[in-house]
């Protein structure tokens, strides 16, 4: 019996110190505004940072690097030697001619020189898709950032707005209490 009250109080003890630590310390709630101040460009900067589509767009760029340096290479020669002992088509048996014949392939010349003009022009093409999906989440981000700040802007102009009613209301009521306001104004 003392063993399950033990198990029960260290369960407990568990539960509590997971709890009250989900819970926000006392000096960060008693501030007003957020615990994470950043600067528009710092908000950009850490976008840019995490955003898996600029690493995706990086990768696909070096791969079009390589491809490029594949394209421009050269290739390993084709040597190809072909031994026919058949006497002839479908025939099996004593053939007075063995025919044979070697190949050597050269690949053209001029096939280098346009193959790396291409690998060029799709990595310039590359980088600028890079440098385009990096300014659109920049610019993304920036839309965001002002966002929350015309929000916030927004926020603080309502709670002003309110506040005023508010003590325009106080003061009419005092004023109608006075006897020199109609119940009107007050309403």
């Amino acid at each position: 019996d003392s063993m399950r009250t033990s198990i029960r109080m260290f369960a407990l003890a568990l539960v509590a110190g997971a709890a009250s630590a989900q819970q926000p310390p006392q000096a960060a709630t008693a501030r007003s505004g957020d615990t994470l101040r950043l600067t528009r460009r710092q908000a950009i900067a850490t976008t840019l940072l995490a955003s898996p589509q600029i690493e995706i767009a990086r990768e696909q760029t070096l791969q079009v690097r390589a491809q490029r340096v594949e394209g421009i290479s050269i290739p390993d020669p084709v040597f190809a030697l072909a031994y026919d002992s058949l006497s002839g088509p479908l025939r099996l048996g004593q053939s007075t001619a063995r025919p044979a014949s070697v190949a050597f392939a050269i690949p053209f010349p001029d096939k280098f020189r346009l193959r790396n003009r291409i690998g060029v022009e799709n990595i310039h093409t590359s980088e600028a898709q890079f440098t385009q999906l990096r300014q659109a989440i920049a610019s993304q981000a920036a839309r965001s950032y002002d966002s929350v700040l015309v929000t916030r802007l927004h926020r603080r102009n309502l709670s002003e707005t309110r506040d005023l009613a508010a003590d325009f209301l106080k003061k009419t009521q005092a004023r109608f209490d006075a006897g020199t306001v109609a119940r009107l104004d007050v309403i």
